[in-house]
Formats: C-alpha cells, sequence, structure tokens
C-alpha cells in the first residue's frame, strides 16, 4: 500500500550535550556487524567540499566529520549524470536492495520533494509521506531557528516516524532544499573577528608587504563591501565577470556552507534519536554543486565539471574505512544491499589496495544530449557542446584548473574513443 501523508511542523528538541567525534563516533561505530534498520539520507547539490572528511578548511561539519570517522567513505564517487532527480531515480529503481530489506519490514521514503515521491511512486517503497516545507523563500525568508527551516521540516517527520512502534526496515529521507531554498540562520556561520594589528616596529620585509596591502587597499577602496554571508534564500546561478568583487566567491561559499552546517546540526538530531536502536546511517549526494570552479556558481551552472558530478557517500558504522578510488555512483543501491547483510563488508584488503590502470575504471557523466564527460583514475575528460575537449589532471587538479588537453591529444583520442563506444 502506497499512501503520501503530510507531517506538521514540530519542534526539534534535542538536549543531549554533544563533545565531538568521540562522543558521536561512538554511538554509531559499535561493530562492523550490519544493524537491522538503515537509514538514508540523500541531499541534492550536496558538495563535499563544503565537508570537513573531504577536506574542507572552510567548512565545519563536526557530526558528519564524527560519522565519517567510524564509518566508510567515497572520496571519488562520481554520478552518471549532472541531474539530481536522474541519479536519484537510477539508486530508487533497482530492485535488488528492497529485496534485500523488505523481510525485515516495510521500506518508506520521506521528502521534501514532489519529484521525489513521484519516483518513489514507480517503485515498490511500502509508504510514500511527502512532507510539506515552509516556503521560506516567499514569506518568512531565511529562518530564525533550525525548527523553522525546510529541511527540519523532513527531520522533524523522520524523528516522529523513528518514535512509532510499527516495524520498518529503511526509512528513506530525501531533501532538495539545497538546490531549492537556502533557509538556514546565518548565525549557524560567524563572521570573523577582525585580526588586530600587531603595534610592533616593522623590518624591511614586513615594511614591503605593508607597502603592498596598502596599494591593494587603494585599488580596492572603491568597490562596496560584500555582507559576510547573503540573506537570499534563492540558490544562485551566476556566471563570475573578470571585474567582479573579489570577495564575492567567498561570499557565496559560506553563504552555501550555513546550509551545510544545518545539515550537520541536524544529523546530530537523527543520530541521538537512534542512539538506542541498531540502525545504520547512509549520508549521500545526488549531485554537486559550482562554488565557483568553473567560473559559476549554482547547480548544474556553466561549464560541466567535476564539481557537478563528484559527490559525498558516507555509510556509519562499518570502519573505519575510506575508498580512495574512482567508483560509479551507480554502487549505491548494491551498498544499501549489502548493509542487510549478517556481516557486512563494504570493501577488503585486495579491493583497498589495488593499483589502478590509468583508464580504468571509468565513469560516463551526462549533461543533457549535448556534453558528456568521462573520469578515471587519472584523467578528466570534457567534450563540450560546440565539441571542444578539455582534459585536467586526476586526482592532483581538484578544481579543473589546468587545461592540458593540447599538451596531451593521445589521451583526448583515446578517451573520446572510449566516449564514442559507451554511447556517449
Amino acid at each position: 500500500m502506497k499512501r503520501s501523508a503530510s507531517a506538521d511542523p514540530r519542534r526539534i528538541d534535542d538536549t543531549t550535550e554533544f563533545d565531538g567525534h568521540d562522543e558521536l563516533g561512538s554511538r554509531m561505530s559499535k561493530t562492523n556487524q550490519s544493524k537491522t534498520k538503515l537509514i538514508v539520507l540523500t541531499l541534492d547539490a550536496f558538495a563535499p567540499s563544503a565537508l570537513g572528511c573531504y577536506g574542507s578548511s572552510w567548512n565545519s561539519t563536526p557530526a558528519i566529520d564524527a560519522l565519517a570517522a567510524g564509518g566508510c567513505v567515497w572520496d571519488r564517487l562520481i554520478t552518471n549524470n549532472t541531474d539530481a532527480t536522474a541519479t536519484l531515480e537510477q539508486w530508487m529503481q533497482q530492485d535488488d536492495w528492497m529485496e534485500s530489506w523488505k523481510p525485515m519490514g516495510s521500506i518508506e521514503l520521506l521528502s521534501d520533494s514532489q519529484k521525489a515521491i513521484s519516483l518513489a511512486a514507480k517503485t515498490n517503497f511500502d509508504q510514500l509521506f511527502l512532507i510539506d516545507p515552509v516556503d521560506q523563500s516567499q514569506e518568512n525568508g531565511v529562518a530564525e531557528d533550525l525548527e523553522s527551516t525546510q529541511f527540519a521540516q523532513l527531520i522533524a517527520a523522520a524523528v516522529e516516524r523513528l518514535g512509532e512502534d510499527d516495524d520498518w526496515s529503511v526509512l528513506w529521507l530525501h531533501s532538495d532544499f539545497l538546490r531549492t531554498c537556502w533557509d538556514a540562520p546565518r548565525w549557524l556561520v560567524d563572521a570573523e573577528p577582525l585580526a588586530e594589528w600587531d603595534d610592533e616596529p616593522l623590518d624591511a620585509a614586513e615594511t614591503l608587504e605593508a607597502e603592498m596591502l596598502e596599494s591593494n587597499q587603494e585599488s580596492t577602496d572603491s568597490l562596496d563591501d560584500l555582507p559576510y554571508v547573503f540573506d537570499q534564500t534563492s540558490p544562485p546561478e551566476i556566471q563570475l565577470k573578470a571585474d567582479e568583487h573579489p570577495d564575492l566567491i567567498a561570499t557565496w561559499m559560506r553563504t552555501y556552507g550555513c546550509q551545510v552546517r544545518l545539515v550537520d546540526e541536524l544529523l546530530r538530531v537523527l543520530v541521538t534519536a537512534t542512539a538506542d536502536d541498531d540502525v545504520t546511517i547512509v549520508l549521500a549526494g545526488t549531485s554537486g554543486i559550482s562554488l565557483g570552479q568553473n567560473g559559476w556558481i549554482g547547480y548544474q551552472a556553466g561549464p560541466l565539471r567535476s564539481c557537478h558530478i563528484g559527490v559525498p557517500m558516507i555509510v556509519a558504522g562499518v570502519g573505519p574505512t575510506r575508498i580512495p578510488q574512482v567508483r560509479d555512483a551507480s554502487i549505491v543501491p548494491d551498498t544499501i544491499a549489502k548493509l542487510s547483510q549478517a556481516e557486512c563488508q563494504l570493501t577488503d584488503v585486495d579491493q583497498w589496495s589495488h593499483h589502478e590502470d590509468v583508464y580504468q575504471p571509468r565513469v560516463v557523466s551526462r549533461r543533457g544530449s549535448t556534453e558528456h564527460a568521462i573520469t578515471t583514475p587519472k584523467w578528466f575528460f570534457v567534450e563540450q557542446k560546440n565539441d571542444s575537449h578539455r582534459l585536467y589532471l586526476k586526482p592532483d587538479d581538484i578544481n579543473d584548473f589546468n587545461d592540458i588537453s593540447r599538451l596531451r591529444s593521445d589521451v583526448v583520442d583515446e578517451l573520446s574513443q572510449n566516449a564514442d563506444s559507451d554511447g556517449a
């Protein structure tokens, strides 16, 4: 039986004190054995670059990092499509994971996205719950507290469901708020205090540095000051111009980081709500987002690059393990199926230490019918709308900065042939 229901917004009252990785990690990493229940939390436009456990130096995510510290983390998980909905459909419509979990209880979806509900209605989910989000963009703007956000409505509904007695095996929670409504309270990101000037006499090197800073200050005096974070709730889709304010990208990054901190705070609430139960949590992104890496800011914005298709995935309590190799995100359903087994092993020593070929494995990613990319252990190759090519060295060139297609025409030819054989 399938049904849709709407959960009333309710306050998430979490009074449990949280003290970093040790406390949260100990809750989620008791053993490497599979738990009896599973929560899958997926998010559109979820950038690994904003997570501490993926090396972020500009955003803090202690709860997510704690899950990663005791779990399994995929470092180079690549989606087959820049469209988050297409990726979610690919994951939901593979039947094996459902067949693995159904004997243990019902499989349910809670989502604030009508698209996600419509996709799930075509599959064998037992129950569907559409969470009606508060329209912050039209009514209240940025939320003043965590409980008033769109994402909080989803977590509140999940916590309510956890408190009910009937059996379930999988709760799949999906939110699109990272690509539709940036309503997180801006106090989640505190403005950094201004550095205090050192009153000690300057030596020769410091004098030169001061002169350079003064010269640069004069060239930027005419620019308007930007806020530390932006207050708009509609996610941006903007192309960066050569004469943009030098702090524009950083301000948008902090604004996005604020939304990810909301995820981190409410994930902590979810972990607390499941502390007394045998529940495994899977956290994954269905798409990335551009934060200036390709000259654009926004979901699917600008030319196709790694930032659109590289996504995080963390499985709590089955580690600590990191999988550094390139992996196709189509493995997500199979990973969910494995978690139903009594002894769950997501990787082994041979797989973890396997030396990859230059061109294998390869993941083909598409945006529409005119652009595609191929990711291999060493290369990221893009064929753009105008039939031009881009080639970047991986994993060194994280942000696709240095196009070397002119220097390595042999690699371009090899990957172009691979793309043709894959039907790209």
